[in-house]
């Protein structure tokens, strides 16, 4: 009889296992097909089935998070973890989330803890090296950007992200190198060449600038950033006629920053003696963001110096 007993309960529960398999590898297929809201109703099953499972409540977090629901999958996350302190994809998927939501310290922390327990990637100490720029410590960024290129060395993204901290560390050389290994990796990506072009405008390099800018715009001439950072570039080396088609195209694209390319064109106008343009460039500045401080002071500037209002 116990012996009956011991055979049925085994045969149960293997049941039961090989029923979660089919339903989690189910769930896995709608989730490679995007069908975010079908995968989760089937791990949502899982959980409720299985409520001890990492496994689980990870991918279940991972389904809230696509369908941008990110406090919801941090929930689960945290479920996964508790249940298992060595989940390290937890860790990892938390920390996204939390690069996301500009939280830099808390995604370096679960970043770390996730390296801790031997989690090592490329996005990993890439994103980990994003927290840690964005927190203005490029000496520990740099390092992990230059894990990451260890571990991948057709990562351009990695390059890129270097050298930008390479730059912000005054080493120009050195982002210069980085930027020009990203732009063999990614030919057809403009970052490499709008990363350069700006670059280039810090160090004076106007021509080379210009030039970068320019082919980062046939790659991709919807960006407006591209635009502005040319128009800066020739504004710069003393183009300003130049600039303001740049200035016009930015304005037109751009959905941020607008308040200062308006204030930006003012300037422009004001080099070529075109004040009254430049009073209403800076006013347009002033509309879009009333706290704009050089947008206010260029203003009351060009008002007293021109006569364009009482004293």
């Amino acid at each position: 009889m116990k012996s009956f007993l011991f055979i049925f309960l085994t045969v149960v529960a293997l049941g039961c296992q090989s029923d979660s398999e089919e339903k989690y590898n189910l769930a896995r297929q709608h989730f490679s097909n995007e069908e975010f809201l079908k995968a989760r109703l089937l791990l949502e099953e899982l959980v409720m089935e299985n409520p001890e499972n990492p496994k689980f409540l990870n991918d279940l977090g991972v389904c809230f998070s696509k369908t941008g629901n990110k406090s919801k999958a941090i929930s689960f996350y945290e479920k996964a973890i508790e249940i298992d302190s060595n989940y390290a994809l937890s860790y990892v998927n938390k920390a996204y989330i939390f690069l996301q939501f500009e939280e830099y310290e808390k995604s370096v922390e679960n970043y770390t803890k996730a390296i801790a327990l031997d989690y090592s990637s490329v996005d990993v100490f890439n994103f980990r090296g994003v927290g840690y720029a964005k927190l203005n410590k490029d000496s520990f960024a740099i390092l992990d950007f230059t894990k990451s290129i260890e571990l991948d060395s057709l990562c351009a993204k990695c390059y890129r992200n270097r050298s930008t901290s390479h730059e912000k560390s005054s080493n120009f050389d050195k982002a210069l190198a980085d930027l020009e290994t990203a732009i063999e990796l990614e030919p057809q990506n403009q970052k490499g060449f709008s990363f350069r072009g700006r670059l280039y405008t810090l160090n004076r390099r106007y021509r080379e600038a210009i030039e970068d800018l320019t082919d980062a715009i046939k790659l991709d001439s919807a960006n407006y950033e591209n635009f502005f950072y040319r128009a800066n570039a020739k504004y710069d080396s003393g183009l300003y006629e130049e600039s303001l088609p740049d200035y016009d195209e930015a304005i037109k694209l751009a959905s941020t920053e607008i308040d200062n390319i308006w204030c930006s064109k003012g300037n422009a106008l004001l080099k070529l003696g075109q004040n009254f343009e430049a009073l209403r460039s800076y006013e347009e500045a002033i509309r879009v963001n009333p706290y704009n401080i050089e947008a206010i002071r260029k203003k009351r500037s060009v008002e007293v110096k021109f006569g364009f209002r009482r004293m």
